[in-house]
């Protein structure tokens, strides 16, 4: 995605960009220049700690 965007605007200015999905259902996506914080969307997991996946692109 990022080859294709960099394509179509030009080379992306960050050294990396990543993105993170989280167990928690906080209803929400967060956006920041370098990350992106995706919720897995689950109910049901109270009192269980939350697991996050993280993938990073350089």
């Amino acid at each position: 995605m990022i080859a294709y965007f960099e394509s179509a605007f030009g080379p992306y200015p960050f050294e990396a960009y990543g993105a993170t999905v989280v167990d928690e259902a906080f209803g929400a996506a967060l956006e920041t220049q370098t990350m992106s914080t995706h919720s897995r969307g689950r109910r049901g997991r109270v009192g269980r700690r939350p697991r996050a996946r993280a993938s990073v692109v350089r």
